[in-house]
């Protein structure tokens, strides 16, 4: 992944096949529509009901007593378990 970041850094990525432990998630799929969409997102959705891990506001959430508790660049691909509880 790295190598091929190098090589295009602003190509973006394709949410379905996302690495959940990539650490530009939010600007590789949301680019400058990051911020905003956040917004929209507090807006109609201010509890934080829809939550998943490629989703805009993932990061106000986390997975606890799960792998590595609060790591996620420690999980496999797609892997993680624990309880969904919100960040202070």
């Amino acid at each position: 992944m790295p190598a091929l970041k190098k090589l295009s850094p602003d190509s973006g990525a394709y949410i379905n096949e996302c690495d959940p432990s990539n650490p530009t998630w939010e600007h590789d799929f949301f680019g400058e529509n990051h911020e905003r969409l956040l917004q929209v997102k507090h807006k109609y959705d201010p509890d934080g009901v829809f939550w998943c891990k490629p989703c805009v506001g993932r990061d106000e959430w986390k997975i606890a007593d799960g792998p590595a508790d609060e790591d996620p660049g420690e999980w496999g691909i797609g892997q993680g378990s624990g309880r969904l509880c919100r960040k202070k």
